[in-house]
């Protein structure tokens, strides 16, 4: 495995795993600056992604993936409401629309298997709680800035909605963790709790599932959101 430092991106996580394509090609987990101070977390949290994959049989080792026709689709559906809401913008209204497509399918696809695994760091490794409950804190205190209300004039309503609505969840349930209400009362009080609620409490209550269920509970959400088409399931296999 190796560890490699990358800029921040749009989406905003500290860390992510990529997966080799050939039997040469390491597994690589790649953190941001601002992450150094949570590495052992995050590599922890990282690693625990790919145990969960590769303890699957092979042809049920299936990721998130965006066809260009899902993309295509996607981004003709959204661009409108993006120039309605931005106007002018010195990128085409697609290419914005795609961010956001990325971006919901990041959510709904990778928060069950996030939350579950944040679940098993916490009651399985206790010398990691503290600067695991500092990283989630200091993730959550950034995603309730999407609540603003200049975010919410310039986002696309649909977006705007789904976005929060998993964001309520996420924060709900670590609020459930972490044993603090008040980390969710931003989504409760902007009217998204009893959304958030919902679905964190299907997580919860199968909170230590392998990661079929984490697929399973990712369907159902993009079912709620009628987003099942945003994209498909693929295998992960080498190409040798």
């Amino acid at each position: 495995m190796v560890l490699r430092y990358r800029r921040p991106d749009i989406h905003g996580s500290y860390a992510h795993i990529t997966y080799p394509q050939d039997d040469d090609e390491p597994h690589t987990i790649f953190i941001i600056p601002q992450g150094l101070p949570a590495l052992d977390y995050l590599v922890s949290h990282e690693c625990l992604h790919a145990l969960r994959l590769f303890a699957q049989p092979e042809d049920e080792r299936l990721m998130a993936f965006i066809g260009p026709e899902q993309q295509n689709q996607v981004t003709r559906a959204l661009a409108p409401s993006v120039w309605q809401r931005c106007g002018d913008l010195p990128v085409p209204s697609e290419e914005i629309a795609a961010v956001y497509h990325a971006g919901i399918v990041g959510q709904v696809a990778n928060f069950p298997s996030d939350l579950r695994i944040e679940t098993s760091l916490f009651e399985g490794y206790p010398d990691l709680r503290p600067v695991q409950e500092a990283t989630l804190r200091a993730n959550i205190a950034e995603l309730v800035l999407g609540l603003h209300k200049e975010v919410q004039k310039v986002t696309p309503p649909f977006v705007f909605r789904v976005q929060n609505a998993l964001n309520s969840a996420y924060c709900t349930f670590i609020a459930r963790l972490l044993g603090d209400a008040a980390l969710a009362q931003p989504y409760r009080q902007a009217g998204f709790g009893r959304i958030g609620a919902e679905l964190a409490d299907q997580l919860w209550n199968t909170r230590f599932a392998d990661y079929r269920r984490d697929r399973r509970d990712t369907e159902s959400w993009t079912r709620k959101f009628g987003i099942e088409r945003w994209f498909t399931w693929m295998p992960y296999r080498l190409k040798g």
